[in-house]
Parts: C-alpha cells; sequence; structure tokens
C-alpha cells in the first residue's frame, strides 16, 4: 500500500455548504493558504439540484433563503458580500415561507415583517460567483475528501482521507460532520452522531396562482413532525402554467424500511390535500431523501469540550460566521462556527 500524501495549509474547513463557502473567502482574504474538503463531487451541501427529472425538469431543493437579523451592521456587511463582491441580485420570496406553530395551532410567519429573499439566479449563480472567487484567492477544493481521521497537536491538526493526508494550523468543522472521535494530544476524545434522513418533498402544482390557504389552514400530519416549511420556488414556473414548491420535512429513522414508510405516506397526505383545493390540483409530488450527521445535546457539548480544548480545533457556528460579513476580515480566534 502507498504511503498517503500530506499537503500543508493555514486553515481547513470541512464541508461546503453556503457559510463554508464564505468563510473560506474570509480566510483567505487574510492571505491564509486555505482547503475546503468536501464529501462529495459537489459543492453546495444540502442545497442542490434534481436534473433532468421527467416530471420536474431540473430544478433546486434544499434552498437557502434570508432575512433581516436585529443587527443592521451585521445584515449590511452580509448583503454586501452577496451583491457587491460576489455580484449577485437577491429578489423577495412571494409568497413568503410559513411554518407550523404548534404552541396555537396554526401555521405563521417565520419573522412577521421581515422579508425573506433569494438569489435570483439561484444556486447555480451562487456556486459560479463564489467558485470564481474561491479560485482567484488560490483556495483549494478538494471533492471526494472522505475523512476518516482527526488528530491534534500542539503544532499541526492531521486530516486524513485513505490516500491523502492535510496537515493544517487550524481547522474548523460544523456539527454535522461525520467523524466520530479525534485524537487531541494523545488523547481519544469520542463526539460521535447518528444518522439522519431527512426529506425535500417537491409539489406540482396545477396553476402558479395557486392560493395555498387551504394548505395552510389544516394541521399536518404526524409523519410531518408538525412542522412544515413551504417554500414556493417563484422561479420554477413551467411552460404549461403549472407551478412547483419545495416542502422540507426531516425526521430520523433507524431502519430504511421505516423510511420508505414514510415517504408513502408524505405522497398520501399531500395528495389529499392538493386534490382538496378548488383553486389548484396538485398534479404530482416527489420525495427526495438525503442523509446527514446529526448530534444529539450530549454529543453537541461533547465536540463543544473537545473544541475548547484544542485551539486549533474550531466548532463552527453561523453568527460568528455572519459577524465575519459585518467586519469583512477574518478573525482567526472568532470564525468560528457554521450551522447553514
Amino acid at each position: 500500500m502507498s504511503e498517503a500524501r500530506e499537503e500543508q495549509f493555514d486553515d481547513v474547513f470541512l464541508g461546503s455548504s453556503f457559510l463554508c463557502l464564505a468563510a473560506a473567502v474570509f480566510a483567505s482574504d487574510m492571505g491564509k493558504r486555505v482547503a475546503i474538503l468536501e464529501k462529495d463531487h459537489r459543492l453546495g451541501g444540502a442545497w442542490s439540484i434534481l436534473k433532468e427529472d421527467p416530471v420536474f425538469g431540473s430544478i433546486e431543493y434544499g434552498c437557502h433563503i434570508f432575512a433581516p437579523t436585529d443587527n443592521a451592521n451585521r445584515d449590511d456587511g452580509f448583503y454586501s458580500f452577496l451583491v457587491h463582491r460576489l455580484g449577485l441580485s437577491l429578489v423577495n420570496l412571494n409568497p413568503q415561507p410559513l411554518f407550523f406553530d404548534q404552541s396555537v395551532g396554526a401555521y405563521a410567519e417565520y419573522h412577521p415583517g421581515r422579508l425573506f429573499r433569494y438569489f435570483a439566479d439561484g444556486l447555480p449563480g451562487f456556486l459560479l460567483a463564489i467558485e470564481n472567487l474561491l479560485e482567484a484567492n488560490s483556495v483549494v477544493v478538494c471533492r471526494n475528501f472522505s475523512v476518516t481521521d482527526l488528530r491534534v497537536d500542539n503544532d499541526t491538526v492531521r486530516t486524513y482521507s485513505d490516500k491523502q493526508v492535510i496537515c493544517s494550523e487550524r481547522i474548523h468543522f460544523p456539527s454535522f460532520f461525520g467523524v466520530e472521535s479525534a485524537e487531541l494530544f494523545g488523547e481519544r476524545l469520542e463526539f460521535g452522531f447518528e444518522s439522519r434522513t431527512c426529506y425535500h418533498v417537491l409539489l406540482k402544482f396545477s396553476s402558479p396562482g395557486q392560493d395555498y390557504s387551504y394548505y395552510h389552514s389544516i394541521e399536518p400530519s404526524l409523519s410531518f413532525d408538525k412542522v412544515i416549511n413551504l417554500t414556493p420556488f417563484y422561479r420554477n414556473l413551467c411552460s404549461d402554467g403549472s407551478a412547483i414548491a419545495c416542502a422540507r420535512v426531516s425526521k430520523q429513522f433507524k431502519k430504511l424500511s421505516e423510511a420508505s414508510e414514510f415517504a408513502s405516506r408524505v405522497l398520501d397526505d399531500l395528495t389529499v390535500v392538493g386534490n382538496a383545493t378548488s383553486e389548484s390540483r396538485l398534479i404530482a409530488a416527489r420525495v427526495i431523501p438525503y442523509t446527514s450527521a446529526y448530534r444529539t445535546e450530549p454529543q453537541l457539548r461533547a465536540l463543544e469540550c473537545a473544541a475548547m480544548r484544542a485551539t486549533r480545533f474550531s466548532y463552527l457556528r453561523s453568527i460568528d460566521v455572519v459577524d465575519c460579513f459585518q467586519h469583512c476580515a477574518y478573525k482567526h480566534q472568532n470564525i468560528g462556527c457554521i450551522d447553514a
């Protein structure tokens, strides 16, 4: 067996979700040599594209949408990065996404009065812009890189795959990365994870003018875990006058049979709901599963504890990365967080 080759970087990011990619840009802006390690062949995390489907065509699912926060300066920096640095256009979602509020038994807006926005050119436009910026900043993107182990000592972080070892001064990771443990200063620490099967549900209605009031007036079934986010894709208007929307539901499964049964119930529920509306008819529904790492509260605490013990080992949360948008500078000790 040939010995795994080593490469040296200043900062390494595990995964290529929206905020991981943006944080890598800020690190490289400060002159750091940066690598992004992605287990898949594509970038974007759970945000993806269904290509050339016979019913739905090529559309996006798992989209990231954006809304103002309580910090105007942070928002200005964030949108400045998207619009001026990446050259992207943002448009308001119409209608705005809702969630089922169990406390009152009805659907409600996420943040009343705050308009959610989305990229006018969608995921392809974002990826084209961010990949060009990463290339200009000489960020190395390692695709199909499956992490097998992490080892941290006083000088170096070593990230292992079957064929390669990435050495870095610092590593940044989200809570959902799929590694169960790391060796910190010779001691093996466990912060395991569980596999969670999540679903994106695509809905095709017979009219783009669909009034969703009926759909929002009923309580979702238990198969939706009492929560559903329905976000119509304004971009996905079909030539035949139909409209496509996406709902994201999630649930944890231990067996494939349980996941299959859940998917069947979702399709049955949506068919009943769609055909009951007078304004439009549900033409088709499709459930797209994906599996990600999920950590319970004890596992998250173990992960945070490990990060506190190793200054080169950074647990990523979203608010710190968004702060980087505000300051437009890489903060070596605080960049830590990616929850996208």
